[in-house]
């Protein structure tokens, strides 16, 4: 079932609003590595959102099953440690980019909460054999 962007959109509002995340102001002053691991944090909890989202649409069910729930079901929590790296060194370079300009800065992270949303749902439709 592909995800409407509002339906997604109510997704990561709740995500955010349940356990909001913050971005240094000053992140342009780390280094380029530790904002790799900040950017890896943060795609691995939206692929994490993704996954909860996806099970849901798999299942039928009224509400997203609980975190604990997600890696009792699908046991990729270190597959995915590894891939987030991979993927946030993709992604590194326009963050860093970005880090002096508040505003492009946090829409390139709404983009990154987005695609990475998406990723999840169809990670865990693809794990179901759907």
């Amino acid at each position: 079932m592909p995800l409407s962007r509002r339906a997604l959109e109510a997704v990561i509002g709740r995500a955010s609003r349940a356990r909001p995340l913050a971005v240094p102001a000053n992140l342009g002053r780390y280094s380029r590595a530790y904002v790799c691991t900040l950017l890896a944090y943060l795609l691995r909890w939206w692929v994490a959102v993704g996954l909860r989202l996806g099970l849901v649409e798999v299942d039928g069910a009224p509400e997203a099953a609980s975190p604990e729930a997600i890696w009792l079901r699908y046991p990729i929590r270190h597959w995915l440690a590894e891939h987030t790296i991979v993927w946030a060194r993709e992604e590194v370079g326009e963050v860093v980019r970005l880090a002096g300009d508040g505003s492009s800065l946090r829409w390139q992270l709404v983009y990154l909460a987005q695609q990475y949303c998406v990723v999840g749902s169809r990670l865990a439709h693809a794990l179901e054999g759907e």
